[in-house]
């Protein structure tokens, strides 16, 4: 987030951030407060990604649906196998 905090401080100020990217944001700080560990990222433009745990995932989807629309929404599952050596 200290990119787009530059950016906005910066003369004149911009950013790449779009409403629905504080919304998410602030649906992230909901679900915490629920009781729903999670925590969101950014790259340099304006799509919040969610880190969540699978156990937690429905409930996080279920409450940025009352938000968005389903395809504005992409379910991705990541597995780590953790570090591997090659050799």
């Amino acid at each position: 987030l200290r990119m787009h905090a530059t950016n906005l401080g910066s003369t004149p100020p911009f950013t790449y951030l779009v409403q629905e990217s504080y919304d998410v944001m602030a649906l992230v700080h909901e679900c915490r407060e629920a009781g729903y560990p999670c925590c969101f990222t950014m790259d340099a433009g304006p799509n919040v990604k969610i880190l969540v745990e699978k156990k937690n995932k429905q409930q996080i989807i279920d409450k940025l649906l009352t938000q968005f629309d389903n395809n504005q929404i992409i379910d991705s599952d990541i597995i780590a196998t953790g570090i591997e050596i090659i050799e």
